[in-house]
Protein backbone atom coordinates (compact mmCIF):
# COMPACT_ATOMS: atom_id res chain seq x y z
CA UNK A 1 0.00 0.00 0.00
CA UNK A 2 1.09 3.53 -0.96
CA UNK A 3 2.10 5.71 1.52
CA UNK A 4 0.20 9.00 2.30
CA UNK A 5 1.29 10.31 5.45
CA UNK A 6 2.81 14.08 6.35
CA UNK A 7 6.55 13.94 6.34
CA UNK A 8 9.11 15.78 9.18
CA UNK A 9 12.26 16.38 6.87
CA UNK A 10 15.45 16.73 8.40
CA UNK A 11 17.59 19.65 6.31
CA UNK A 12 21.47 19.99 6.90
CA UNK A 13 21.92 22.73 5.01
CA UNK A 14 25.99 22.34 5.38
CA UNK A 15 25.47 19.00 3.26
CA UNK A 16 27.70 18.68 -0.24
CA UNK A 17 29.97 21.64 1.66
CA UNK A 18 26.91 23.83 1.56
CA UNK A 19 25.26 23.33 -1.48
CA UNK A 20 22.44 21.58 0.25
CA UNK A 21 21.95 24.28 2.47
CA UNK A 22 21.97 26.60 -0.89
CA UNK A 23 19.55 24.57 -2.68
CA UNK A 24 17.00 23.79 -0.10
CA UNK A 25 14.56 26.26 -1.15
CA UNK A 26 14.21 25.04 -4.71
CA UNK A 27 13.47 21.12 -2.84
CA UNK A 28 10.93 22.71 -0.74
CA UNK A 29 9.19 24.44 -3.47
CA UNK A 30 9.55 20.68 -5.37
CA UNK A 31 8.17 18.61 -2.54
CA UNK A 32 5.34 21.08 -2.22
CA UNK A 33 4.48 21.38 -6.04
CA UNK A 34 3.84 17.25 -5.70
CA UNK A 35 1.09 17.69 -3.39
CA UNK A 36 3.46 16.35 -0.38
CA UNK A 37 2.57 17.48 2.56
CA UNK A 38 6.01 18.23 4.92
CA UNK A 39 7.46 20.22 7.84
CA UNK A 40 11.13 21.01 7.27
CA UNK A 41 13.73 21.06 10.37
CA UNK A 42 17.46 21.95 10.47
CA UNK A 43 20.37 20.36 11.77
CA UNK A 44 23.73 21.83 12.59
CA UNK A 45 25.17 18.02 14.67
CA UNK A 46 24.07 14.73 14.63
CA UNK A 47 23.06 15.17 18.60
CA UNK A 48 20.39 17.87 16.54
CA UNK A 49 19.56 15.49 13.83
CA UNK A 50 18.86 12.40 16.46
CA UNK A 51 16.72 14.52 18.88
CA UNK A 52 14.32 15.36 15.86
CA UNK A 53 14.18 11.90 14.41
CA UNK A 54 13.59 10.79 17.96
CA UNK A 55 10.60 13.00 17.97
CA UNK A 56 9.00 12.81 14.42
CA UNK A 57 6.26 9.97 15.50
CA UNK A 58 5.72 11.72 19.15
CA UNK A 59 5.10 15.45 16.98
CA UNK A 60 2.59 13.84 14.78
CA UNK A 61 4.23 12.03 11.66
CA UNK A 62 4.10 9.49 9.89
CA UNK A 63 7.39 9.91 7.70
CA UNK A 64 10.87 11.08 8.24
CA UNK A 65 12.83 12.10 5.41
CA UNK A 66 16.58 13.22 5.56
CA UNK A 67 17.74 16.33 2.87
CA UNK A 68 21.34 15.60 3.15
CA UNK A 69 24.26 13.12 3.40
CA UNK A 70 24.84 9.54 4.52
CA UNK A 71 26.22 10.43 7.42
CA UNK A 72 22.98 12.60 8.65
CA UNK A 73 21.02 9.86 7.07
CA UNK A 74 22.69 6.89 9.47
CA UNK A 75 22.30 9.00 12.34
CA UNK A 76 18.52 9.53 12.08
CA UNK A 77 17.79 5.88 10.54
CA UNK A 78 19.90 4.80 14.17
CA UNK A 79 17.13 6.79 15.94
CA UNK A 80 14.37 5.83 14.48
CA UNK A 81 15.73 1.74 14.83
CA UNK A 82 15.09 2.50 18.54
CA UNK A 83 11.17 3.15 18.50
CA UNK A 84 9.11 0.20 18.59
CA UNK A 85 6.74 1.81 15.40
CA UNK A 86 9.08 3.58 13.69
CA UNK A 87 7.93 5.99 10.90
CA UNK A 88 8.52 5.22 7.30
CA UNK A 89 12.36 6.52 6.26
CA UNK A 90 12.99 8.43 3.01
CA UNK A 91 16.52 9.94 1.28
CA UNK A 92 16.45 13.38 -0.38
CA UNK A 93 20.16 12.66 -1.50
CA UNK A 94 22.36 15.62 -1.56
CA UNK A 95 25.51 14.47 -0.16
CA UNK A 96 28.86 13.74 -2.29
CA UNK A 97 28.44 9.65 -1.81
CA UNK A 98 24.55 8.73 -1.91
CA UNK A 99 25.64 5.20 -1.19
CA UNK A 100 22.57 3.85 -0.02
CA UNK A 101 20.20 5.11 -2.10
CA UNK A 102 22.40 3.36 -4.80
CA UNK A 103 22.16 0.64 -3.23
CA UNK A 104 18.26 0.57 -2.83
CA UNK A 105 17.95 1.74 -6.46
CA UNK A 106 16.01 5.26 -5.25
CA UNK A 107 17.37 7.75 -8.00
CA UNK A 108 20.01 10.13 -6.94
CA UNK A 109 18.24 13.39 -8.40
CA UNK A 110 16.23 15.49 -6.02
CA UNK A 111 13.38 15.33 -8.73
CA UNK A 112 13.66 11.37 -8.71
CA UNK A 113 13.63 10.81 -5.14
CA UNK A 114 10.65 13.20 -4.32
CA UNK A 115 8.60 11.46 -6.98
CA UNK A 116 9.18 8.52 -5.30
CA UNK A 117 8.08 9.71 -2.44
CA UNK A 118 4.83 10.84 -4.35
CA UNK A 119 4.17 8.03 -5.65
CA UNK A 120 4.85 6.24 -2.10
CA UNK A 121 6.14 2.71 -2.80
CA UNK A 122 7.97 1.19 0.51
CA UNK A 123 9.70 -1.55 1.14
CA UNK A 124 11.67 -3.19 4.24
CA UNK A 125 15.44 -3.25 4.30
CA UNK A 126 18.17 -4.61 6.96
CA UNK A 127 20.44 -2.59 9.12
CA UNK A 128 23.12 -3.46 10.90
CA UNK A 129 24.97 -3.07 14.28
CA UNK A 130 28.46 -3.01 15.42
CA UNK A 131 29.06 -3.87 19.24
CA UNK A 132 32.83 -3.13 19.99
CA UNK A 133 33.65 -4.73 23.70
CA UNK A 134 30.01 -4.76 24.05
CA UNK A 135 29.11 -1.08 22.95
CA UNK A 136 26.48 -0.76 20.11
CA UNK A 137 26.93 0.80 17.04
CA UNK A 138 24.70 0.93 13.89
CA UNK A 139 25.19 1.46 10.65
CA UNK A 140 22.74 1.13 8.19
CA UNK A 141 24.91 0.54 4.39
CA UNK A 142 28.36 -0.21 5.35
CA UNK A 143 31.47 -1.12 7.66
CA UNK A 144 34.38 -0.83 6.28
CA UNK A 145 37.84 -1.68 7.96
CA UNK A 146 41.88 -1.40 7.40
CA UNK A 147 41.77 0.63 3.83
CA UNK A 148 38.75 1.76 3.62
CA UNK A 149 38.82 3.29 7.01
CA UNK A 150 42.26 4.11 6.72
CA UNK A 151 41.73 6.50 3.48
CA UNK A 152 38.50 8.11 4.97
CA UNK A 153 40.45 9.37 8.27
CA UNK A 154 43.11 10.63 6.01
CA UNK A 155 40.32 12.56 3.64
CA UNK A 156 38.52 13.90 6.51
CA UNK A 157 42.15 15.28 8.20
CA UNK A 158 42.30 16.82 4.29
CA UNK A 159 38.89 18.35 4.33
CA UNK A 160 39.91 20.22 7.57
CA UNK A 161 42.36 22.09 5.24
CA UNK A 162 40.78 22.53 1.59
CA UNK A 163 37.11 22.76 1.55
CA UNK A 164 36.97 19.41 -1.14
CA UNK A 165 34.03 17.28 -1.51
CA UNK A 166 34.19 13.81 -2.80
CA UNK A 167 37.41 14.91 -4.91
CA UNK A 168 39.10 14.98 -1.61
CA UNK A 169 38.43 11.12 -0.68
CA UNK A 170 39.71 10.20 -4.17
CA UNK A 171 43.26 12.24 -3.61
CA UNK A 172 43.61 10.53 -0.02
CA UNK A 173 42.42 7.51 -2.15
CA UNK A 174 45.75 7.75 -4.57
CA UNK A 175 47.80 9.24 -1.82
CA UNK A 176 47.10 5.64 0.09
CA UNK A 177 47.63 3.95 -2.42
CA UNK A 178 51.42 4.66 -3.22
CA UNK A 179 52.33 2.96 0.26
CA UNK A 180 49.00 0.41 1.20
CA UNK A 181 49.47 -0.69 5.20
CA UNK A 182 48.43 -3.89 6.37
CA UNK A 183 46.41 -4.59 9.46
CA UNK A 184 45.71 -8.39 10.96
CA UNK A 185 42.87 -10.02 12.41
CA UNK A 186 40.78 -13.52 12.43
CA UNK A 187 37.52 -13.17 11.16
CA UNK A 188 34.91 -15.92 12.01
CA UNK A 189 31.17 -16.40 11.24
CA UNK A 190 28.77 -19.34 13.23
CA UNK A 191 31.99 -20.67 14.75
CA UNK A 192 34.29 -21.14 11.78
CA UNK A 193 37.25 -19.20 11.36
CA UNK A 194 37.11 -17.71 7.82
CA UNK A 195 40.88 -15.77 7.96
CA UNK A 196 43.42 -14.88 10.50
CA UNK A 197 45.97 -13.18 9.60
CA UNK A 198 47.06 -9.86 7.30
CA UNK A 199 44.83 -8.15 5.54
CA UNK A 200 44.52 -5.12 3.34
CA UNK A 201 40.48 -3.89 3.57
CA UNK A 202 37.15 -5.47 5.34
CA UNK A 203 33.76 -4.66 3.92
CA UNK A 204 30.98 -5.66 6.24
CA UNK A 205 27.51 -4.32 3.54
CA UNK A 206 23.45 -4.28 4.23
CA UNK A 207 24.25 -2.61 0.73
CA UNK A 208 26.56 -3.11 -2.24
CA UNK A 209 27.72 0.34 -2.61
CA UNK A 210 30.21 2.85 -0.16
CA UNK A 211 33.16 5.03 -0.71
CA UNK A 212 30.92 7.14 -3.03
CA UNK A 213 30.18 4.75 -5.70
CA UNK A 214 32.52 1.63 -4.94
CA UNK A 215 30.74 -1.60 -5.27
CA UNK A 216 32.66 -3.33 -2.14
CA UNK A 217 30.29 -5.71 -1.04
CA UNK A 218 29.33 -7.10 -4.55
CA UNK A 219 27.11 -9.84 -3.32
CA UNK A 220 24.96 -7.21 -1.05
CA UNK A 221 21.45 -7.95 -1.23
CA UNK A 222 19.69 -5.15 1.09
CA UNK A 223 16.51 -7.34 2.53
CA UNK A 224 17.48 -10.79 2.77
CA UNK A 225 18.88 -10.68 6.57
CA UNK A 226 22.02 -11.03 5.92
CA UNK A 227 25.38 -9.37 6.33
CA UNK A 228 27.95 -9.63 3.11
CA UNK A 229 31.45 -9.46 3.65
CA UNK A 230 34.66 -9.21 1.34
CA UNK A 231 38.05 -8.97 2.31
CA UNK A 232 40.90 -8.52 0.27
CA UNK A 233 44.70 -9.77 0.99
CA UNK A 234 47.70 -7.62 1.38
CA UNK A 235 48.20 -6.01 -2.06
CA UNK A 236 50.75 -3.80 -3.59
CA UNK A 237 50.15 -0.25 -5.62
CA UNK A 238 50.62 -1.62 -8.75
CA UNK A 239 47.72 -4.85 -8.10
CA UNK A 240 45.69 -1.80 -6.51
CA UNK A 241 46.02 0.46 -9.84
CA UNK A 242 45.40 -2.57 -12.35
CA UNK A 243 42.20 -3.33 -10.85
CA UNK A 244 40.77 -0.15 -9.63
CA UNK A 245 37.88 -0.50 -12.21
CA UNK A 246 36.77 -3.72 -10.21
CA UNK A 247 35.91 -1.71 -7.19
CA UNK A 248 33.28 -0.09 -8.92
CA UNK A 249 31.71 -2.21 -11.54
CA UNK A 250 31.04 -5.50 -8.65
CA UNK A 251 34.03 -8.26 -10.16
CA UNK A 252 35.87 -7.15 -6.99
CA UNK A 253 35.21 -11.13 -5.74
CA UNK A 254 37.07 -11.77 -8.87
CA UNK A 255 40.17 -10.64 -7.44
CA UNK A 256 42.63 -13.32 -6.88
CA UNK A 257 43.24 -11.92 -3.25
CA UNK A 258 39.47 -10.89 -2.35
CA UNK A 259 37.72 -13.28 -0.63
CA UNK A 260 34.04 -13.30 0.45
CA UNK A 261 31.11 -14.57 2.89
CA UNK A 262 27.59 -13.87 3.37
CA UNK A 263 26.22 -14.18 7.10
CA UNK A 264 23.91 -13.00 9.40
CA UNK A 265 26.61 -12.11 12.28
CA UNK A 266 30.42 -11.55 12.04
CA UNK A 267 33.36 -11.36 15.13
CA UNK A 268 36.36 -9.87 14.07
CA UNK A 269 39.26 -9.75 16.50
CA UNK A 270 41.52 -6.88 15.61
CA UNK A 271 45.61 -7.88 16.46
CA UNK A 272 47.00 -4.95 16.72
CA UNK A 273 45.88 -1.46 15.29
CA UNK A 274 42.43 -0.89 14.15
CA UNK A 275 40.92 1.24 12.25
CA UNK A 276 36.97 1.13 11.37
CA UNK A 277 34.20 3.47 9.80
CA UNK A 278 30.63 3.48 9.90
CA UNK A 279 28.19 4.73 7.23
CA UNK A 280 31.35 7.16 6.40
CA UNK A 281 31.39 8.15 9.42
CA UNK A 282 35.08 7.36 11.20
CA UNK A 283 35.10 5.89 14.36
CA UNK A 284 37.10 6.13 17.83
CA UNK A 285 37.26 4.33 20.53
CA UNK A 286 38.38 4.65 24.22
CA UNK A 287 40.37 1.85 24.32
CA UNK A 288 41.61 -0.27 21.54
CA UNK A 289 38.62 -3.28 21.21
CA UNK A 290 39.75 -6.82 21.98
CA UNK A 291 36.83 -8.28 19.29
CA UNK A 292 33.71 -6.59 17.24
CA UNK A 293 30.99 -8.37 16.97
CA UNK A 294 28.85 -7.31 13.44
CA UNK A 295 25.39 -8.44 12.92
CA UNK A 296 21.82 -7.26 11.24
CA UNK A 297 20.02 -5.18 13.32
CA UNK A 298 16.11 -4.24 13.01
CA UNK A 299 14.95 -3.41 9.95
CA UNK A 300 13.48 -0.42 8.69
CA UNK A 301 10.07 0.24 6.33
CA UNK A 302 11.82 2.65 3.02
CA UNK A 303 10.82 4.69 0.04
CA UNK A 304 12.26 2.98 -2.74
CA UNK A 305 11.13 1.03 -5.51
CA UNK A 306 10.74 -2.69 -5.38
CA UNK A 307 13.33 -5.47 -4.65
Amino acid sequence: MAFQGTWRVIVNPAAAVGRAGRRWPSVADLLSSRGIPFAPVFTTCPGRTAELAESSVRDGFDGLAVYGGDGTLSTAASALCGMEVPPVLAHIPSGTGNDWVRSLGIPRSVPGAVELMKKGFSRRVDTGVCLADGEPRFFLNSAGMGFDAFVLHRALRLRRVLPLGKSGYLASLVASALFPPVWRADISSGGDLLHSGAYFTLTLGVGRYSGGGMSLSPAALPDDGLLDAAWILPVGFFTIAANIPRVFDGTLLELPQARGHRAAAFRVEPKGDLLMELDGEFQVFSSPPSEILFRTGPGLTVIAPEG
